[in-house]
């Protein structure tokens, strides 16, 4: 994945190979360091943090 990665970054930040491979580098390290001591992996699909809510509707009639 990071081989296809790396052109991509580089192409899109206007950064040269080397210096697109270091900054997948860091980014790797840095998500794997977060997730690694507990970190949240943030709100997206499948997260496993769920939000409490109070009660919605109550179907009241007018």
């Amino acid at each position: 994945m990071k081989a296809e990665l790396v052109p991509l970054v580089a192409e899109k930040a206007g950064l040269t190979k080397r210096e697109a491979d270091e900054a997948v580098d860091a980014i790797v390290d840095v998500v794997g360091g977060a997730l690694g001591a507990g970190g949240r992996r943030g709100r997206s699909v499948g997260s496993d943090a769920r939000a409490e809510r109070g009660a919605v509707g109550g179907g009241r009639r007018t």
